[in-house]
Protein backbone atom coordinates (compact mmCIF):
# COMPACT_ATOMS: atom_id res chain seq x y z
CA UNK A 1 0.00 0.00 0.00
CA UNK A 2 2.91 2.62 0.79
CA UNK A 3 4.96 1.54 -2.62
CA UNK A 4 1.29 2.56 -4.19
CA UNK A 5 0.68 5.69 -2.73
CA UNK A 6 4.65 6.61 -3.42
CA UNK A 7 4.57 5.73 -7.20
CA UNK A 8 1.18 7.78 -7.56
CA UNK A 9 3.07 10.65 -6.32
CA UNK A 10 6.13 10.52 -8.14
CA UNK A 11 3.95 11.02 -11.08
CA UNK A 12 3.00 14.67 -12.08
CA UNK A 13 0.85 14.94 -14.92
CA UNK A 14 2.76 16.93 -17.81
CA UNK A 15 0.07 19.89 -18.63
CA UNK A 16 0.81 18.44 -22.54
CA UNK A 17 -0.86 15.07 -21.50
CA UNK A 18 -3.94 14.36 -23.65
CA UNK A 19 -6.86 15.60 -22.46
CA UNK A 20 -8.69 19.10 -22.13
CA UNK A 21 -6.42 22.22 -22.25
CA UNK A 22 -6.90 25.56 -21.99
CA UNK A 23 -5.01 28.87 -22.36
CA UNK A 24 -4.82 32.54 -21.45
CA UNK A 25 -2.50 35.15 -23.63
CA UNK A 26 -1.48 38.27 -23.87
CA UNK A 27 -1.38 39.86 -27.92
CA UNK A 28 0.49 42.61 -29.08
CA UNK A 29 -0.38 43.50 -32.84
CA UNK A 30 0.61 46.28 -35.16
CA UNK A 31 -2.10 46.49 -38.18
CA UNK A 32 0.38 48.08 -41.26
CA UNK A 33 0.55 50.26 -43.16
CA UNK A 34 -1.34 52.33 -40.72
CA UNK A 35 1.15 51.44 -37.89
CA UNK A 36 -1.58 51.20 -35.05
CA UNK A 37 -0.65 49.16 -32.15
CA UNK A 38 -3.49 46.96 -30.68
CA UNK A 39 -3.28 45.52 -27.51
CA UNK A 40 -5.72 42.25 -26.23
CA UNK A 41 -6.78 38.79 -24.87
CA UNK A 42 -7.05 35.61 -26.19
CA UNK A 43 -8.46 32.32 -24.64
CA UNK A 44 -8.72 29.12 -26.38
CA UNK A 45 -9.75 26.21 -25.30
CA UNK A 46 -9.48 22.89 -26.37
CA UNK A 47 -7.91 18.84 -26.66
CA UNK A 48 -4.09 17.94 -26.81
CA UNK A 49 -4.62 14.77 -29.04
CA UNK A 50 -1.38 13.56 -27.58
CA UNK A 51 1.50 15.10 -26.18
CA UNK A 52 2.62 17.11 -29.96
CA UNK A 53 -0.75 18.01 -30.79
CA UNK A 54 -3.29 20.53 -29.72
CA UNK A 55 -6.72 21.45 -31.35
CA UNK A 56 -9.09 23.77 -30.31
CA UNK A 57 -11.13 26.93 -30.47
CA UNK A 58 -11.08 30.61 -28.51
CA UNK A 59 -12.32 33.89 -28.53
CA UNK A 60 -10.62 37.20 -27.55
CA UNK A 61 -10.86 41.10 -28.70
CA UNK A 62 -7.87 43.94 -29.34
CA UNK A 63 -8.21 47.72 -28.78
CA UNK A 64 -6.24 50.50 -29.53
CA UNK A 65 -5.50 51.60 -25.79
CA UNK A 66 -4.97 55.09 -25.91
CA UNK A 67 -5.57 57.65 -29.49
CA UNK A 68 -6.23 60.60 -30.50
CA UNK A 69 -8.72 58.85 -33.05
CA UNK A 70 -11.52 56.64 -32.51
CA UNK A 71 -10.59 53.45 -33.92
CA UNK A 72 -12.52 50.29 -32.84
CA UNK A 73 -12.25 47.35 -30.90
CA UNK A 74 -12.24 43.99 -32.86
CA UNK A 75 -14.18 40.76 -31.26
CA UNK A 76 -12.81 37.59 -32.78
CA UNK A 77 -13.50 34.09 -33.07
CA UNK A 78 -11.05 31.17 -33.76
CA UNK A 79 -10.21 27.77 -34.97
CA UNK A 80 -6.68 26.81 -33.29
CA UNK A 81 -4.31 24.42 -34.05
CA UNK A 82 -1.12 24.00 -32.60
CA UNK A 83 2.64 21.18 -32.39
CA UNK A 84 4.77 20.99 -29.69
CA UNK A 85 7.72 20.01 -31.79
CA UNK A 86 9.83 18.16 -29.20
CA UNK A 87 8.15 16.24 -25.95
CA UNK A 88 10.66 17.87 -23.47
CA UNK A 89 10.07 20.84 -21.20
CA UNK A 90 11.48 23.32 -23.77
CA UNK A 91 10.24 23.08 -27.09
CA UNK A 92 9.57 25.23 -30.26
CA UNK A 93 6.32 25.38 -31.35
CA UNK A 94 4.31 26.30 -34.93
CA UNK A 95 0.62 26.97 -34.85
CA UNK A 96 -2.21 28.17 -36.78
CA UNK A 97 -5.73 30.32 -36.24
CA UNK A 98 -8.07 30.78 -38.68
CA UNK A 99 -11.37 32.78 -37.51
CA UNK A 100 -13.80 35.65 -38.12
CA UNK A 101 -13.21 38.89 -36.76
CA UNK A 102 -15.58 42.18 -36.05
CA UNK A 103 -15.45 45.51 -35.43
CA UNK A 104 -17.39 46.70 -32.58
CA UNK A 105 -18.14 50.53 -32.68
CA UNK A 106 -21.34 52.80 -33.70
CA UNK A 107 -19.63 53.93 -36.69
CA UNK A 108 -17.75 50.56 -37.78
CA UNK A 109 -19.14 47.56 -40.09
CA UNK A 110 -16.56 46.10 -40.77
CA UNK A 111 -15.98 41.89 -40.62
CA UNK A 112 -13.17 39.88 -41.89
CA UNK A 113 -12.06 36.52 -42.05
CA UNK A 114 -8.82 35.92 -39.98
CA UNK A 115 -5.50 33.69 -40.30
CA UNK A 116 -3.00 33.81 -37.67
CA UNK A 117 0.07 31.42 -38.54
CA UNK A 118 2.98 31.89 -35.72
CA UNK A 119 5.89 30.18 -34.50
CA UNK A 120 7.32 30.37 -31.06
CA UNK A 121 8.54 29.01 -28.29
CA UNK A 122 7.33 26.76 -25.12
CA UNK A 123 8.11 25.85 -21.30
CA UNK A 124 6.66 23.53 -18.91
CA UNK A 125 6.69 24.45 -15.35
CA UNK A 126 6.28 22.48 -12.43
CA UNK A 127 2.89 22.72 -11.58
CA UNK A 128 1.31 21.67 -14.44
CA UNK A 129 1.20 24.95 -16.74
CA UNK A 130 3.05 26.00 -19.53
CA UNK A 131 4.66 28.99 -20.98
CA UNK A 132 4.79 30.42 -24.55
CA UNK A 133 6.22 32.84 -26.05
CA UNK A 134 5.53 33.35 -29.81
CA UNK A 135 5.36 35.80 -33.03
CA UNK A 136 2.86 35.58 -35.94
CA UNK A 137 1.28 37.47 -38.50
CA UNK A 138 -2.73 38.45 -38.34
CA UNK A 139 -4.17 38.73 -41.58
CA UNK A 140 -7.63 40.15 -42.33
CA UNK A 141 -9.23 39.84 -45.87
CA UNK A 142 -12.54 41.39 -44.92
CA UNK A 143 -15.16 44.07 -46.20
CA UNK A 144 -16.84 47.10 -45.05
CA UNK A 145 -20.29 45.91 -44.98
CA UNK A 146 -22.68 48.83 -45.56
CA UNK A 147 -21.99 50.79 -47.75
CA UNK A 148 -19.26 49.04 -49.81
CA UNK A 149 -17.24 52.03 -50.76
CA UNK A 150 -13.93 49.91 -50.21
CA UNK A 151 -15.23 46.74 -50.84
CA UNK A 152 -12.80 44.44 -49.94
CA UNK A 153 -9.14 44.94 -47.82
CA UNK A 154 -6.09 42.97 -46.60
CA UNK A 155 -4.71 43.76 -43.41
CA UNK A 156 -1.63 42.31 -42.29
CA UNK A 157 -0.81 42.79 -38.30
CA UNK A 158 2.97 41.43 -37.10
CA UNK A 159 1.90 39.22 -33.46
CA UNK A 160 3.91 39.29 -30.29
CA UNK A 161 2.08 36.92 -28.02
CA UNK A 162 2.45 35.84 -24.47
CA UNK A 163 0.62 33.02 -22.74
CA UNK A 164 -0.13 30.63 -19.78
CA UNK A 165 -1.42 27.23 -20.68
CA UNK A 166 -3.40 24.73 -18.57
Amino acid sequence: MLMTSISLCAQTPSFRSDGYKWSLSYTNSVMLPFFLDYNGIDTSHGYMLNSRHYFGGGCGFYMVPSSKFDFPTILHAFAEYKTYWHDGDSTPISGLKLGYARGVHPDCYVSAVELEPNVGWNWAAKKGYGLSLCLGAKMHLGKEVVTFANPLWLSIMPTLSIGIEF
